[in-house]
């Protein structure tokens, strides 16, 4: 932790996500991984839907989808 690593997995994602031409990347997580959150937050990533009910053997756990947009490096 704490070692740029995943920020820098992050940033990899995006490029090669550009790359192929999409616009943007989802990415889903639990409300129990508090620094994952954390870390999609830092990554400019914006939770867009939370589901309560995701989960049919784990009535606890909570999804979050969180989404990075950008613009393609192709520029479209």
């Amino acid at each position: 932790r704490r070692e740029g690593v995943a920020t820098a997995l992050c940033e990899a994602v995006e490029a090669w996500a550009a790359s192929e031409g999409c616009r943007a990347v989802m990415i889903q997580t639990q409300h129990i991984n508090v620094p994952g959150c954390r870390l999609y937050e830092q990554c400019g990533c914006v939770l867009r839907k939370v589901r309560h009910d995701a989960y049919l053997d784990r009535p606890d756990e909570v999804q979050m989808l969180w989404e990075k947009r950008f613009e393609t490096m192709l520029g479209s």
